[in-house]
């Protein structure tokens, strides 16, 4: 159904895409217009006015009706019933080229070329590891192919559904759904659990230029629709010459309380706020891996949203204390900003006052599942600073897991203590949790599928191909997923992925590097 039409007067012309761009010139000048993701953030629409020498660029075509935020139905979606469109936008990318008359159309189009479709610049994957930023991992390019297939197989599946689904639009794309039941789609991810990060992380480690672009446009997406960032309310810089601009100011209304706060997966973009979702990990890669000032600022928003505290007590207990961990940690470490260091101190002191009134165990089992938010937070402090209390408690952490394994959510949960054993294991040294960590790994090792993926000509062939060369269980979580593949499956989306695979392989691969194992899983060869 997707359009690029060319008309003038009465002549018309009409593909299935175009880049994106026109060019205007004469004998002494030219001017060329282009819109970034043309296509993929429909509906956009460029035009000539001969007759009054203008040209428009329109990222709303005035052609299509307006954009509705209505909800689709009055039926709960995530036990919510209201609309949350305030605070949604959408940023979109244009170039302008003023060029001489005289320049030939190729020249003119790799100009353009240079902002609507540029070339992706990347480091060897052993620099960005040896950096320490997201601590040590490994390249794509391993000897433990049947690990690494669990990876790359799932990004390349979300990227053929992108595009046969498709997941495009305005407010979609850089989006990807969750679930997948009977050949069919439920619930846009709202980027729990930062996916989007997900996506820079596997750019870091195969070089791979469509990675590349779906990490920019995830997290473009989720900067603009999953975060709220409107009205933001009065705030003085102090930057004026008027004593009474302060007093003025003191008059605006305020913003919302909920400024710097993430939504739910639901079924439409606009539905289900909640305040345990929040996820800045991938903007503050998009600061450093794509030079874009915006997705550390609006990370900060989300820093100054933990500060504020709107929830107390609430907003400072289970999944929402261990991810603030993790998102104050990445964003102090941007940013050296001493407010977020003392709000970061003051979550980590409560997490070690409630680990010794849990017997030891940081994360409550009903979300067991969010192991790798305290692992990969922690680590990322313990770069910063010295603190042997949180190391020792780590470690107690981790021979907890060892022993008693979490399984509130079955797998997520299980595999998501493959990182945290990990950790225990740089830290003590004791082999007891580097093997265990491998054990629970055998689970993600996949098969080689019969054919590349790009040969697959249908949706659902290719989803039974993954379920087939899978070796992920198949019982499924709670009564209403019975009769169906469980969340955690390879054909579902990235949501439960976050958990089971993307924090936890990488780092899995690389220390059965460091201990010089050649291939496969030492654990399942004993």
């Amino acid at each position: 159904g997707f359009i690029a039409r060319v008309s003038a007067n009465d002549m018309l012309r009409e593909v299935e895409k175009a880049e994106g761009w026109m060019d205007l010139t004469d004998d002494k000048w030219g001017v060329a217009i282009g819109i970034k993701n043309m296509i993929e953030e429909f509906p956009n629409e460029l035009t000539a006015d001969l007759d009054n020498n203008l040209m428009h660029a329109y990222t709303w075509s005035p052609n299509e009706i307006p954009m509705s935020f209505e909800r689709a139905s009055t039926e709960q979606d995530g036990g919510m019933v209201g609309n949350f469109a305030q605070g949604i936008t959408k940023t979109s990318e244009m170039v302008l080229y003023f060029h001489e008359g005289s320049e030939a159309v190729e020249q003119v189009r790799e100009q353009v070329q240079f902002v609507l479709n540029p070339p992706v610049a990347h480091a060897e994957t052993e620099w960005y590891s040896q950096s320490g930023v997201y601590g040590t991992f490994a390249s794509a390019d391993n000897n433990f192919d049947a690990l690494e297939r669990g990876m790359q197989y799932k990004f390349d599946w979300m990227l053929f559904n992108q595009k046969w689904e498709p997941w495009y639009g305005m407010f979609e794309y850089g989006d990807l759904k969750n679930y997948y039941f009977n050949n069919t789609w439920y619930q846009w991810a709202n980027n729990e659990p930062a996916i989007d990060y997900m996506w820079w992380m596997n750019f870091i480690r195969t070089g791979d230029a469509d990675m590349y672009n779906m990490a920019q446009a995830a997290s473009r997406h989720t900067m603009d629709v999953d975060n709220t960032h409107w009205p933001t309310g009065p705030e003085y810089r102090g930057d004026t010459n008027s004593s009474l601009d302060y007093l003025k100011l003191a008059d605006e209304p305020e913003g919302t309380p909920y400024l710097g706060m993430g939504r739910r997966h639901a079924g439409q973009q606009h539905i289900s706020m909640l305040s345990a979702h929040v996820w800045l990990q991938g903007w503050v890669a998009s600061y450093y891996l794509d030079g874009y000032h915006r997705g550390l600022d609006v990370a900060k928003q989300t820093g100054d949203y933990y500060v504020r505290r709107i929830f107390e007590e609430h907003g400072l207990t289970g999944r929402r204390l261990y991810l603030s961990i993790w998102s104050l940690s990445e964003l102090y470490d941007a940013t050296k900003d001493q407010v977020y260091l003392n709000e970061l101190n003051d979550r980590i002191d409560r997490l070690l006052r409630l680990q010794r009134e849990q017997g030891g165990r940081m994360n409550i089992d009903r979300y067991g599942y969010s192991q790798n938010y305290l692992s990969h937070g922690l680590t990322k402090y313990l770069q910063m600073f010295e603190r042997p209390d949180i190391e020792r408690a780590i470690v107690q952490h981790a021979r907890n897991i060892y022993n008693i394994p979490p399984i509130d959510h079955d797998m997520e949960s299980y595999l998501s203590s493959i990182h945290m054993l990990l950790t225990g294991y740089d830290l003590s040294g004791d082999d007891k949790y580097f093997i265990e960590a491998c054990s629970r790994s055998r689970h993600l090792l996949v098969d080689e599928m019969s054919q590349p993926m790009d040969l697959f000509e249908t949706q659902e062939a290719l989803a039974e191909e993954l379920e087939r060369v899978s070796n992920l269980p198949t019982g499924g979580e709670g009564p209403s997923f019975r009769g169906r593949l469980p969340i955690w499956s390879l054909s579902n989306g990235m949501r439960i992925f976050g958990w089971t695979h993307a924090y936890s392989i990488p780092y899995m691969i690389d220390r059965l590097e460091q201990r010089r194992v050649l291939s496969g899983l030492p654990c399942v060869e004993q």
